[in-house]
């Protein structure tokens, strides 16, 4: 599935999240086994997801240090760190038309000069929640904000 993975990260792609599942796994019921059974091995003791989305299900949640941690070992990962980064994903051409160009929905890359990305979410459930990463000189720094609201979160992301 060309650039899958980035329509993902870039612009919270939860139809093509469900596909690449089905892809790697063989279903997403499989795919939901190997995100635990990997959460188990980092020792994430408050984390248990339940589908590969992360959408609200029964039995589908995390925790500030769980998610953290989450992002620390995807930060391992160099294409993970390019794709977290990218303001844009642009298709030269997707499903017929031409010059196809989505946007992050990470505000922080176009408002803070030391953000290099990661993922925002946002459930009825769970509010408007960010993992953010940002860089100053040789630190990096790993925010997660979660149950915030639209108005506060990017505020409350920058703060810290």
């Amino acid at each position: 599935m060309p650039h899958g993975d980035r329509l993902i990260m870039v612009y919270s792609g939860n139809d093509t999240a469900h596909a690449l599942a089905r892809h790697v796994g063989g279903t997403e019921t499989e795919f939901v086994k190997r995100m635990n059974r990997r959460a188990r091995e980092l020792g994430l003791e408050n984390t248990s997801f339940a589908n590969s989305h992360g959408l609200t299900a029964a039995g589908h949640y995390s925790t500030v240090s769980d998610l953290a941690q989450i992002c620390r070992e995807a930060l391992k990962n160099p294409l993970f760190r390019r794709m977290i980064s990218s303001r844009f994903i642009h298709f030269s051409e997707f499903g017929g038309l031409e010059d196809l160009k989505l946007e992050s929905t990470n505000n922080l890359l176009w408002e803070m000069p030391e953000a290099r990305g990661i993922k925002t979410g946002y459930t009825a459930a769970a509010g408007h929640c960010l993992a953010a990463l940002a860089r100053r000189g040789d630190t990096e720094l790993i925010t997660i904000v979660l149950g915030s609201d639209r108005d506060n979160y990017w505020r409350d992301a920058k703060a810290l």
